[in-house]
């Protein structure tokens, strides 16, 4: 039960970090194009 939850909430943890690093990219490379 615990284990599986710490699973659950460290995919989610991973997902919104990529996430996050995808915007930032998306961003810089926006920033860097002007």
């Amino acid at each position: 039960e615990i284990a599986n939850k710490m699973g659950t909430s460290g995919k989610e943890y991973v997902r919104k970090n990529f996430l996050i690093t995808r915007l930032l990219k998306d961003y810089l490379n926006l920033f860097n194009s002007l």
